[in-house]
């Protein structure tokens, strides 16, 4: 290598990389509740930004929750989950009329585990936004 490529390698490796943060339009809960977390509040705001574009046709709420609990009681847990999320979307000004509510409970964990698992990974909702001519 070149003195120059080396103090051009030098230079590039000294300048630290442009700041960034990676929102995803997911939302954690604490075990057995309803209410976001409260590090999810600018997840929450950025899919409320998209959710609100125009040509936003559907927004798919799904729901989930780990092992704890039986199945049914899961299962009640997550469509909550997704009805505060919906609940608070059509407050933000999203049509309730292009939300939909998928209450999967312990089905399609994010990190799979046995029964009666308490695994904060697996308590959360997704929010999937679909564009076309609403």
């Amino acid at each position: 290598m070149t003195p120059v490529a080396l103090l051009l390698a030098g230079a590039l490796l000294q300048t630290p990389p442009p700041s960034m943060t990676i929102i995803e339009p997911i939302l954690y809960f604490d075990s057995g509740s309803t209410t976001p977390r409260p590090l999810n509040r600018r997840n929450f705001e950025v899919i409320v930004e998209y959710a609100l574009r125009p040509d936003v046709s559907e927004v798919i709420i799904q729901a989930h929750t780990d092992t704890v609990g039986s199945v049914d009681a899961n299962l009640a847990l997550a469509r909550a989950r997704g009805q505060v999320i919906a609940d608070r979307l059509a407050a933000e000004g999203v049509p309730p009329a292009i939300i939909r509510i998928e209450a999967l409970g312990e089905n399609r964990p994010a990190r799979p585990t046995a029964d009666g698992v308490a695994e904060p990974l697996n308590r959360y909702v997704w929010v999937d936004i679909s564009s076309g001519v609403r």
